[in-house]
């Protein structure tokens, strides 16, 4: 017996189309049905990595008694955040205000016309903890729908109002001056957990935005406490247990705050913006271990979340048969059975594989102790200890994989996308890894092939699709689509040169303001078409683990202004960073890309330029010089000398290789310096505008 959702593309919609809860998708069919019948709509929305969405729906949604009461007294409505992430934004808002808190699975209780007026998250079966059971909340709420509809009614009137107010345009603010970065530095230490690294305690995300933020304020001020701040975050997740060892890539939070025992999901946003960090600090520092760590995160992603056609998958469960982390944990025995007696005992002390565990009787690997300690304790010199370790990881690799692997949620969002392809472009410049830039080029020309539509009705304007399944989906894009869009392929024609990026770029901005942008110069989350069936339309402004479609928008608007002169796209960013810079600087943690971008904005303005004649051989070496150091307010781009001939780009004009040789070019203020055409020159012209602390 199927539902509805049966014909649904989205995976996570799909798991649930065997309940035997007659299900809706979300759409116009569920709302009359409402209508017709005078009955209140539920929505539960998750994903399909959720283990707790998966926890809930085997509790209750597929418990036969509790679907009937479902069926009797509401229609059900099964949303895919990522699928409609405007529908969870605007009915998260209002579980937050009716309760203080959000996550997933959401459960809310709307109208007909799609008013909420009662939600939460998480119920369980029975009563427990002082929470009441999913069946006592339903028939709570069926009697409260048929004897106090004036109170329903009544709820549903302040709920939808506050949400009107929180979407209303961003009053406008100050001058943006030096003093909102400090301020912001202030109120983000505030936060910051001096043990363990991070922000907060338990559970722990690994917010990169905030970390990257870090790093900028150590770049601009010369700050030793941001940076140990970065470095003690980056070096507790590269040693804990939610950073893979095996497989590489992260996990999505831990639910300590020692970055231990993780909740096992792992989420594609995550690894990109993670490598991209780590990529980051490795500039910054030089440290092995961070470049291990960005490399081993994008060998992921490639490795095993790469559709044929050269997209990028969205997640992978938490669960294995149904048992949370069960693909990842191991025992002393499962160790020993794999590796020769050194090895085991080696691998074993290094990353603490106890007979206790640190999980349910297992151990999730986490790096408790150097390895250089641990090798003379079983007599082996560094080097043979790294080679053990990383002959020994493999072996373990090939172990686990013949475990049941976690399912993986195969379809393609363009927005998670582009956040990868960014972090590649970035990486393969950084590393020089050839293999990077052509995963990112083979991503983007997916999302230019199947996602990047025509318009209906228009022989020149184009559209973005969010999704693609099996196919593009119906589901238009939103902001963050083309805002992350626009930051990656000014990505890759920075690292490359390319014309065709910029002319997208170029696309991108004109369709984004077009579709999302406000008279007051600010942009809503959703395009007006796309948002006319929730109560309010809703914008994003706060950056969270992944940036806000506003502070991807601001940033990609710079970047933009830089590489064309066009001033007016600059001036749009510095309306929307006037209008959030107050809350940014009060409210850090939640400000991260956007304080990325002031940071950028407040900069010398200063942009590189390398012209490199076909086949060069001093071609690699410059690139090093200028792609090694982190420089991140620095406008950087690469061509060949024929594509800088061909590029529309200003940056270009009068920039051509000296005398046959690899040329760089540094401009600050309007003002270049010499060209100078060897790797020690450019170090030496970048020396004064970079920082290098010691790997450490």
């Amino acid at each position: 017996m199927t539902n509805r959702l049966v014909d649904s593309n989205s995976p996570y919609l799909i798991q649930h189309a065997e309940n035997p809860v007659d299900w809706f998708p979300w759409g116009d069919e569920a709302f009359e049905r409402a209508t017709a019948e005078d009955k209140p709509v539920l929505v539960s929305i998750g994903y399909s990595a959720c283990h707790w969405c998966h926890v809930m729906a085997h509790e209750s949604f597929e418990n036969e008694a509790t679907a009937r009461l479902m069926n009797s007294q509401f229609v059900n409505i099964k949303v895919d955040r990522e699928e409609r992430p405007d529908v969870d934004s605007v009915y998260m808002d209002a579980v937050q205000a009716l309760t203080g808190q959000g996550g997933w699975p959401l459960n809310i209780f709307l109208t007909p016309d799609r008013r909420p007026f009662f939600g939460g998250t998480y119920f369980p079966p029975a009563p427990r903890h002082g929470m009441p059971s999913w069946p006592q909340l339903l028939q709570s709420v069926a009697v409260s729908w048929r004897d106090q509809r004036e109170r329903v009614e009544e709820s549903a009137d302040h709920l939808t109002e506050h949400l009107a107010r929180i979407t209303e345009g961003v009053p406008l603010g100050g001058e943006i001056l030096p003093t909102v970065l400090d301020a912001a530095f202030g109120s983000m230490s505030q936060h910051f957990d001096w043990t363990h690294g991070g922000f907060g305690t338990g559970p722990k995300f690994p917010n990169a935005l905030n970390i990257e933020f870090l790093l900028r304020t150590w770049s601009r001020t010369g700050s030793e406490d941001a940076l140990r701040m970065a470095r003690l975050s980056l070096d507790r997740m590269a040693a804990g247990g939610i950073h893979d060892h095996l497989g590489g890539g992260f996990h999505r939070y831990t639910v300590d705050g020692e970055w231990v025992v993780p909740h096992f999901e792992k989420m594609l946003y995550d690894n990109a913006l993670l490598a991209r960090l780590y990529t980051e600090a490795w500039q910054a520092t030089g440290s092995d271990l961070y470049r291990r760590t960005a490399e081993s995160a994008l060998d992921y992603i490639l490795r095993d979340m790469t559709a044929p056609g050269g997209g990028f998958y969205s997640s992978e469960d938490a669960d294995s048969g149904g048992v949370e982390g069960k693909f990842y944990v191991w025992t002393q025995e499962d160790i020993r059975d794999s590796l020769d007696i050194t090895s085991a005992s080696l691998l074993m002390r290094r990353y603490g594989i106890t007979d206790k565990g640190n999980f349910e009787g297992k151990t999730i690997l986490t790096a408790t102790r150097d390895l250089e300690s641990v090798a003379a304790e079983i007599g082996l010199n560094h080097r043979e200890a790294e080679a053990s370790v990383a002959e020994s990881i493999a072996r373990l690799r090939v172990v686990r994989d013949r475990r049941t692997r976690p399912g993986r949620d195969e379809k393609i969002l363009t927005d998670w996308n582009a956040l990868t392809i960014a972090a590649l472009a970035l990486a393969s410049c950084a590393f020089g890894r050839d293999d990077y830039m052509a995963a990112a080029v083979r991503a983007a020309d997916f999302v230019l092939r199947e996602l990047w539509r025509r318009s209906r009705g228009s022989e020149a304007g184009h559209r973005l699709t969010h999704v693609y399944k099996d196919g593009p989906g119906g589901i238009g894009g939103f902001l963050a689509d083309y805002a992350f869009l626009l930051e990656a392929v000014l990505a890759l024609f920075g690292a490359t040169g390319e014309e065709r990026w910029l002319q997208w770029a170029r696309e991108l901005a004109s369709e984004m303001t077009q579709l999302f942008g406000d008279s007051a110069g600010g942009f809503y989350a959703a395009s007006q078409g796309g948002s006319t069936e929730l109560p309010v339309r809703p914008r994003d402004l706060t950056d969270g683990v992944v940036p806000s479609g506003t502070s991807a928008a601001v940033m990609g608007l710079l970047t933009l202004s830089r590489l064309t002169d066009d001033v007016e796209l600059e001036n749009q960013a510095v309306r929307l960073m006037t209008q959030l810079a107050p809350a940014a600087s009060e409210h850090a943690v939640s400000f991260g890309h956007l304080l990325a971008a002031i940071d950028s904005y407040l900069a010398p303005r200063r942009e590189l330029v390398l012209v490199l004649p076909a086949n060069s051989a001093d071609g690699e070496e410059f690139a090093r010089a200028a792609w090694s150091r982190y420089m991140p307010t620095l406008v950087t781009v690469t061509a060949t000398q024929e594509g800088a001939i061909a590029s529309s780009s200003p940056l270009f004009t009068f920039k051509s290789p000296q005398d046959g040789r690899a040329t760089a070019y540094l401009c600050e203020n309007f003002a270049c310096a010499v060209p100078v055409t060897t790797a020690a020159d450019l170090q030496a012209q970048l020396e004064p505008i970079s920082r290098k602390s010691a790997p450490g």
